[in-house]
């Protein structure tokens, strides 16, 4: 299984690179905007814009990113004569560690951007973003362990079912329009008010459960998708 591990994290070294390189790149893209609004528009407050921009990359990256290389890293590994058994836990433990130094990039990058407006414009009002301000230690291993589970079961959805690529833009499409309002109470319409049902309730549990849950879903999100590998033929 080491050795299975290790062959998989080097493969995944190139990806990683681009995805840190990514993830700063588009960090240090929104903090340039920011300081031009700030120098030109003269605002009275700021936010985190770069570690939003990042923030979305990063979950796009991740998912996408995870799903469609566990399709076809399956199909080869398989054909090379790796079986299922040993592949599957490899390529799961491979794509957390990855998602997991992604997500504590996202806990650092927050924190150098604040730093640095805060030397830039010590007089201004920072506006705050909760998911962000709220974003702790826990809360990477948490995110790393539900998305996680949520690429390697968007994969295995992928391959198992004829129509899986637009179940998986249906997800993505409808986390989209519900994560804003379960985050920032919005208001404006049905899935606003969907997402804000379910952020209510889970802003209801104490940090601890709230972490348990997520890593608990991530972990259920896992055992489905190699349940469902383990009956998957190589698609070329």
């Amino acid at each position: 299984m080491w050795k299975s591990i290790k062959g998989q994290v080097k493969l995944e070294l190139c990806d990683i690179s681009v995805y840190l390189a990514t993830e700063i790149g588009l960090c240090v893209l929104g903090m340039a905007i920011m300081i031009c609004i700030q120098i030109f528009g003269h605002e009275k407050s700021y936010f985190l814009i770069g570690s939003m921009i990042a923030t979305l990359g990063v979950l796009f990256m991740v998912l996408f990113g995870n799903i469609f290389g566990m399709c076809m890293g399956f199909d080869v590994a398989v054909s090379m004569g790796k079986t299922r058994r040993y592949y599957v836990p490899s390529a799961v433990i491979t794509y957390f560690m990855m998602t997991l130094l992604l997500v504590a990039g996202l806990f650092v990058l927050i924190r150098v951007e604040t730093g640095v407006y805060a030397i830039l414009f010590p007089e201004k009002i920072k506006e705050s973003i909760p998911v962000l301000t709220k974003f702790t230690l826990p809360w990477v291993v948490g995110l790393s362990a539900v998305l996680t589970g949520c690429g390697v079961l968007g994969a295995a959805v992928v391959r198992q079912f004829r129509r899986g690529k637009i179940i998986i833009l249906a997800a993505w499409l409808l986390g989209c329009w519900t994560i804003p309002g379960a985050t920032d109470s919005r208001d404006r319409n049905i899935l606003d008010r969907i997402g804000n049902a379910w952020g209510q309730w889970f802003a209801g549990f104490q940090l601890p459960v709230q972490i348990s849950m997520l890593v608990g879903a991530g972990v259920i999100f896992t055992v489905t998708a190699y349940l469902l590998f383990r009956k998957q033929a190589v698609q070329w």
